[in-house]
């Protein structure tokens, strides 16, 4: 369609037809986290179309996983994700990508060593208290959190522990950061699934639960 520059707006003139017939986007990165973590811990993912770069900051879990000891392979567009033989702590500051904070939580509660994840302060209010509900679920798998007013400082363990119930409070997020753990082998039940169907309602399928 033709578009006009003015001044520092756009002017898109009226009565256009559409002449492109298709258009292929980006995948999300916050989902394609998603999918990449559960591969960390169970697994393997090969995500299509995946671009070189982007300008979504959540395209940052790349090297995020790398630094973590997960293997990943970039070939001809696809970005190849595989099980790691043990996730390592990381610090990270996710002022940009708050959205990654959940599900990073939970890789970290699983790595060798200590985390931090920081600079994010607006968590508390995102759909839910990214930072109390992520505090609630690792408190109660075993894990040592400390609460800090931007994020967490997350000790991590592979002991399994008792099985557990756990409520995302009508947050997608929380929801796939639970089935992170579900798949590392975690008892756990996650209520309402049926939340994830706000960003990625394939998502049970996609990581075989």
């Amino acid at each position: 369609m033709k578009v006009d520059r003015w001044d520092q707006d756009f002017r898109v003139p009226t009565k256009q037809k559409v002449s492109l017939k298709e258009w292929r986007l980006e995948p999300d990165m916050s989902s394609a986290f998603s999918l990449a973590a559960c591969a960390s811990v169970s697994g393997s993912a090969t995500l299509l179309d995946f671009p070189v770069r982007s300008l979504q900051p959540d395209f940052s879990f790349v090297d995020i996983l790398k630094t973590m000891n997960v293997p990943i392979q970039f070939d001809n567009g696809r970005l190849k994700i595989q099980k790691s033989s043990q996730l390592q702590g990381v610090a990270v500051k996710l002022t940009s990508s708050p959205d990654l904070f959940p599900v990073l939580a939970t890789l970290c509660a699983l790595a060798e060593g200590e985390s931090e994840l920081y600079g994010a302060p607006q968590l508390v209010h995102k759909e839910s208290d990214r930072i109390g509900k992520i505090v609630e679920l690792l408190k109660v798998t075993g894990r040592t959190v400390t609460v800090m007013e931007d994020g967490v400082r997350v000790s991590g363990d592979k002991k399994i522990g008792a099985a557990i119930t756990y409520d995302p409070d009508q947050d997608h997020r929380l929801a796939m950061a639970a089935a992170v753990l579900k798949l590392a082998g975690l008892p756990v039940e996650i209520l309402h699934p049926e939340v994830v169907n706000k960003s990625f309602s394939g998502f049970w399928q996609a990581v075989g639960l």
